[in-house]
């Protein structure tokens, strides 16, 4: 894994040199561009598969150069059939294989790899650049149009520099759900669709043309599909859910250094503990102790003895939490309430010297493992009482939840007004409600197309599929890929697998994780099902008291939000939480907000439309990078 940068245009190679530079966080390894005539690649390296200068990048492939980030975890399978056709390799590398595939099969190669990846190409035959972007969005490319070409890169913050101007949707967004979900925070920023690739002809010259099309089906996809053929569309027949998430954790582990697994308590860390030590693989298993988390700490000692794994209980050393909670700011792309975790587990991997490490991330999205999905079919039936009931019993109602359950008055509040599924969910994610957001910024978030289900569709469809498109992508995905590469860490989320993913839709009923658990025979994976869900979340109540290094700046300017929020408001909350209210995420997001928003000395007011329109597609001859037999 590694940080990945192009641009186009007169300024290219110096361009392209400044990118790189402000990537170099990602690839501690080895660090190089390569320019032509007004196109120029850039890439830092993590250096994990044939780890050796052979590997290099950028990479030359006869007419191609190509620059690479992420894993391909198919990638000694796909390069036997190359050979049997009587191609050759110079590495063992699957930057070679992603190069030649390109030159050889051309963009429809990409259908066959299965990992995570974003990638540049520039066809020194045909003039033309690709960039592209794995199926699930696991690794980030982002790009802007400049004044005479573009520029792409694996980070935002590369892109945007000291300035920016910021989206009035994603800024909303992020007030409304912790993270901007449906666009980058910056309005002149774009990202390249997960699945896709960009085909830029003459790039940077008034030829310039550009288009945007699908290497995959929707159906392969992170989310439930309809797809219910014999196989997925990277060759495979389709498996059962459990020989496929078998196959996908022993895959990820492939590695030429050292892997450790983040594991928590729960289910999904100890099935992939279970596959690698399956396989005979053992890997460090790193656990993240705070004073808030004794269950799932012990749930996961218990884990490792049972499977015979080297375990470390890593705690929070809350002497240097300062420190800690300024280094997360400074690494942080866009304005996120989450990934602290991360930043904090994957600084201790990384001093371990174990720069990969596999996750369980996505399990519950993947598996339907919140509790939201056993609660949806309860409120569904009492929908019409709800809607019936004045707001003044609701309000009471949602006042009596939050102090039985210790949970969220505004998510709760949020949940029993709304009349939908794609509501209830919204609600279940909601920091400030849209009220609250009108009043903080003057407009709530738009209408996204990211909530738009089939209602239709059996419920836990709309929540798979509502949790991939507006949680799993844009906060989890995202988070785990900053706040893992700012210590040049490679994070790998076996659930989020195309083998995975179309064998539980093919199923004939989603299977739950005690399914899973019952048809892998594994008794202590069927009492991990049953256990009670643990929500991992930090101490903020009680950190937020005693991090004044990064609240004490916001708390003494008058608007340290730069008039993007009504400053009243904002410290009116600050001082609420303060005072021990409910939620304290809500004043963690106006605190990192702050910090985020100074970072560019005089930010731009949010511009609620976007200011670019889709580029048009070409046609499909003109698609003519690679494949050139």
């Amino acid at each position: 894994m590694c940080g990945i940068a192009a641009a186009a245009g007169p300024n290219a190679a110096a361009r392209v040199a400044e990118l790189t530079n402000a990537l170099a966080h990602r690839g501690p390894d080895h660090l190089d561009t390569w320019a032509g005539a007004d196109v120029a690649l850039g890439h830092s390296r993590l250096a994990i598969i044939d780890p050796t200068p052979r590997s290099d990048q950028p990479f030359w492939f006869r007419h191609l150069v190509v620059v690479y980030n992420g894993e391909i975890y198919n990638h000694v399978e796909l390069r036997r059939e190359l050979v049997a056709e009587g191609h050759q390799f110079a590495t063992t590398s699957d930057t070679e294989l992603l190069a030649q595939t390109l030159a050889i099969r051309g963009p429809a190669g990409l259908s066959r790899l299965e990992g995570m990846f974003a990638f540049a190409a520039w066809d020194t035959h045909s003039q033309q650049l690709m960039v592209g972007r794995d199926r699930h969005g696991i690794k980030p490319v982002y790009w802007r149009a400049t004044a005479d070409g573009m520029e792409f890169a694996s980070e935002l913050a590369a892109l945007t520099g000291p300035s920016r101007n910021v989206s009035g949707q994603a800024l909303a967004e992020f007030l409304r759900f912790g993270s901007p979900v449906s666009t980058p925070i910056a309005a002149d920023v774009n990202e390249v669709a997960p699945g896709t690739t960009m085909l830029i002809d003459r790039p940077g010259t008034s030829e310039q043309r550009i288009a945007i099309r699908r290497f995959t089906s929707s159906a392969s996809s992170t989310g439930p599909s309809n797809n219910t053929g014999p196989s997925n569309n990277t060759g495979h027949a389709l498996v059962s859910p459990v020989d496929a998430i078998g196959r996908s954790i022993q895959q990820h582990a492939i590695a030429d250094r050292p892997v450790a697994l983040f594991l928590s308590g729960g289910f999904d860390a100890a099935a992939v503990l279970k596959s690698l030590r399956d396989a005979g693989a053992d890997p460090l298993c790193l656990t993240l102790a705070t004073t808030t988390n004794h269950e799932d700490v012990t749930r996961a000692v218990a884990t490792a003895r049972h499977y015979g794994a080297r375990h470390e209980v890593v705690s929070v050393d809350e002497t240097n939490l300062g420190h800690a909670a300024t280094g997360y700011l400074a690494a942080m792309d866009q304005p996120t309430i989450d990934g602290f975790n991360t930043y904090l587990i994957a600084e201790v991997c990384r001093r371990f010297d174990h720069p990969v490490a596999l996750s369980g991330l996505g399990g519950d999205e993947i598996l339907g493992g919140y509790r939201y999905y056993r609660t949806e079919p309860h409120l569904q039936r009492l929908d019409p009482v709800l809607r019936r009931l004045p707001d003044q019993v609701v309000s009471a109602a949602s006042a009596m939840l939050s102090s039985i359950t210790g949970r969220s008055r505004t998510r709760i509040d949020a949940v029993l007004r709304s009349a939908s599924t794609p509501q209830r969910h919204r609600g279940f994610r909601t920091l400030f409600d849209d009220a609250e957001v009108v009043s903080l910024l003057g407009y709530a978030p738009g209408p996204s197309a990211r909530w738009d289900v089939d209602p239709r569709s059996e419920g836990r469809d709309q929540l798979t599929r509502l949790d991939a498109l507006t949680y799993l992508r844009p906060t989890l995905l995202r988070d785990a890929d900053i706040f893992s590469m700012c210590h040049g860490v490679e994070l790998r989320v076996p659930f989020v697998d195309t083998g995975v993913i179309n064998s539980l839709a093919a199923a004939r009923s989603a299977p739950t994780k005690h399914d899973i658990a019952i048809a892998w025979a594994d008794p202590f994976l069927i009492a991990k099902a049953n256990e009670p869900k643990l929500t991992f979340r930090m101490p903020w109540q009680r950190w937020l008291a005693d991090l004044d290094v990064v609240v004490e700046p916001v708390r003494s300017q008058r608007d340290p939000w730069q008039g993007v929020v009504d400053s009243a408001l904002g410290h009116s909350i600050l001082n609420t939480h303060e005072r021990g209210g409910a939620d304290p995420l809500r004043r963690w997001a106006l605190i990192v907000l702050a910090h985020w928003l100074q970072r560019a000395p005089t930010p731009r007011k949010p511009d609620q439309q976007r200011p670019m329109s889709p580029p048009q597609e070409l046609s499909p001859s003109s698609a003519s990078i690679g494949a050139s037999g």
